[in-house]
């Protein structure tokens, strides 16, 4: 998540960890910059300006590519600040060095409004600072955030039970408060080597910092020697988990992850400039919600009241990330003033990623139509190569309809909605939260608009539905309330539309016989039901321009309504009937043909009847078929007990329709 367009993407991970107060930072000199204390490269440069000034010494020599920043020379090919370190003190006593970058720290006024941030940021549930540092300075201190102090070796066993990283702990030395102490300062090779790799306390505390917290490194680069030294440490220590190792590095996207690439660390980059702040921009905003992440989550609720396409890509993404965890969606949908409806949109990944819909040629008005431009978030990517049969976006996209890492007790693989109806895994908090928000907007033409696309719900959605329809069945007009009846008729159809259902039946049939279970059978097959298409034009790609008429039903308005009858065959393709069987199935084919004309007119689906009853001749519909196996059945009949026949047709009311009154009057 972004808290600002241009900066950085903060994985959510990481932020819902940072709330719960299991976040760490371990600090470099990057962090004490800003507070106008020098970086390593720059007091490199002034002990060596100090000790040792002549342009052609080893030392210099060595400073001479960092100082003037050669390009030619890449910074891994340089001699790195750490053996600069040991020529330095094998020509100079240490305590003399030391002496001196003490009166350099000392030196300086420096502002501790970088280190107040990051003492929020880098605090347990209760408040308490927890701060790892490779610095020497003392900024952390003067917050006054932690009283607490470690330094090397005397570092806490994070292994023990009740121990935690409550306080600073100065991994590489700390400042002395008198000239009678002598520092513990890591500068040199051989001092790292002893931190990190000999004595390896450096690298024991991180790596069981890292069994229990998120670790984030900041104010490093790739090359520094603390982080060469550290990410060799961890990478010979067992069980190194690189997932909850983060870094904060300048540069694009591309150029970070090149630069950390196989490190084992996970980089977050950021974009520099002198006069944006983006980095800490951006940690200031997340210390305001580490401060108060209700307070957080309330501020972004009251932004999605808007219609999402009011937003900016990063300002939805900032809603995705809230919608991800239970507790966001939970008061996501229990918010007072519901947010607009149109964010299911964004939720969705597949209505996000949707297909672009051009205009006509001879359409000069309208303009290309892409939801990713409506509905996309800032981390959004899309495909730009790709097959008419493939997705546009990636896996990794977002998806905020399947299951999220946040969730507990869901299959991985499930879906809100349009996965597959036998799917009896309990639906999570957060689906069930989701679900809430959804059918309080019943009323809403783009609620009606979303679900109409789904063709499948889970089974505890489906159910869901049906109880808040009935419950706002008083608020809702008739047109809206049936249009949602339909629709639930659609989903209910989808799950007896597998092709090898019909087979099934015809070989229990042909076992067992005409029965009373085989008759119920088969007019569960025949029955009919709603079949939803999606429209076209800009309505199968967004709701935007969704505008109600009416006297129009609704449904008919978001989408194509039509009714299917997918088992429905001919008579030809039925188990073999005796004359007792088929005195029974005329009646349930008749049952299923008054369904679909009562079904057609309470939909407002116009059928055309006027089609011939000769064979060959237009029976590519629905009505043509199912009429088609009813004129067949009678045929059959009138051969075996005419008098049947005219019970039959006695019992029909021709009156009720022109089509069955035409059936009629042919017998």
């Amino acid at each position: 998540m972004r808290f600002f367009a241009d900066g950085p993407d903060i994985p959510d991970e990481l932020l819902y960890e940072c709330d719960k107060g299991k976040v760490v930072f371990l600090c470099g000199a990057g962090v004490s910059m800003p507070s106008g204390l020098p970086s390593f490269s720059k007091l490199t440069q002034l002990v060596a300006a100090e000790f040792d000034p002549d342009p052609n010494s080893n030392i210099s020599l060595a400073l001479k590519p960092w100082i003037e920043n050669d390009p030619k020379i890449p910074p891994e090919a340089r001699v790195s600040f750490d053996q600069i370190f040991n020529l330095i003190y094998s020509r100079i006593p240490e305590n003399k060095v030391n002496d001196y970058i003490k009166d350099i720290l000392n030196g300086y006024q420096a502002e501790t409004w970088p280190h107040e941030v990051i003492s929020k940021l880098s605090a347990n549930d209760l408040g308490q600072a927890q701060i790892v540092t490779t610095n020497f300075d003392t900024l952390f201190e003067k917050c006054g955030f932690s009283s607490i102090r470690f330094e090397p070796p005397l570092l806490p066993n994070l292994g023990h039970r009740n121990t935690s990283p409550v306080g600073i702990t100065y991994l590489h030395g700390r400042l002395v408060d008198s000239d009678d102490k002598q520092p513990n300062y890591v500068l040199s090779s051989s001092d790292f080597g002893r931190a990190y790799l000999a004595e390896g306390w450096a690298t024991s505390y991180i790596r069981q910092l890292l069994k229990n917290y998120y670790v984030v490194m900041i104010g490093y680069s790739a090359e520094d020697p603390p982080v060469k030294y550290l990410l060799q440490g961890l990478d010979s220590s067992p069980g190194h988990k690189s997932s909850k190792l983060y870094v904060f590095d300048a540069g694009t996207a591309c150029e970070v992850e090149k630069k950390w690439q196989g490190r084992g660390v996970t980089p977050i980059s950021y974009m520099w400039s002198k006069d944006r702040h983006r980095l800490w921009d951006t940690l200031r905003s997340w210390s305001q919600r580490k401060e108060n992440p209700s307070r957080w989550r309330q501020s972004i609720i009251s932004m999605a009241v808007s219609n999402p396409k009011n937003l900016s890509p990063h300002e939805r993404g900032k809603v995705l990330h809230l919608v991800r965890h239970p507790v966001g969606m939970k008061e996501f949908a229990d918010s007072e003033v519901s947010p607009d409806p149109e964010w299911i949109c964004v939720f969705d990944v597949r209505v996000r990623y949707g297909k672009s819909y051009k205009p006509y040629d001879f359409d000069y008005e309208s303009k290309l139509l892409d939801p990713i431009d409506l509905y996309g978030i800032d981390s959004d990517q899309i495909v730009i190569d790709y097959d008419k049969n493939q997705a546009r976006w990636h896996a990794s996209s977002l998806d905020i309809l399947r299951t999220q890492i946040f969730d507990e007790r869901m299959d991985e693989n499930a879906r809100f909605s349009a996965g597959f109806y036998l799917d009896l895994t309990p639906i999570s908090g957060r689906f069930t939260s989701l679900c809430k928000w959804l059918l309080k907007n019943l009323k809403s033409p783009v609620t009606l608009w979303w679900f109409a696309r789904q063709g499948v719900l889970l089974p505890a959605v489906k159910t869901e539905l049906k109880r808040e329809l009935w419950a706002q069945s008083s608020n809702l007009d008739e047109g809206m309330y049936k249009s949602w009846e339909i629709l639930i008729d659609s989903y209910e159809g989808s799950e007896v539309r597998r092709p090898t259902d019909w087979f099934r039946y015809k070989k229990h049939t042909s076992i067992l016989g005409w029965n009373a279970v085989s008759i119920k059978q088969l007019d569960q097959l025949l029955t009919p039901h709603y079949k939803i298409e999606l429209n076209h034009g800009e309505l199968a790609v967004c709701p935007r321009s969704l505008e109600l008429i009416p006297t129009r039903l609704p449904l008919q308005q978001v989408c194509n309504v039509g009714i299917e009858l997918p088992h429905c065959k001919s008579l030809d393709d039925f188990p073999d009937m005796n004359d007792e069987a088929i005195g029974t199935v005329v009646y349930t084919v008749f049952k299923c043909l008054d369904t679909l004309i009562n079904m057609s007119s309470y939909a407002d689906i116009y059928i055309d009847k006027s089609f011939s009853f000769e064979e060959g001749e237009g029976w590519d519909g629905d009505i043509e078929k199912i009429s088609r196996l009813f004129i067949e059945i009678l045929c059959r009949l009138e051969k075996v007990n005419p008098r049947k026949v005219f019970d039959v047709l006695s019992s029909v009311d021709g009156k009720s329709d022109d089509l069955i009154f035409r059936i009629s009057m042919a017998f």
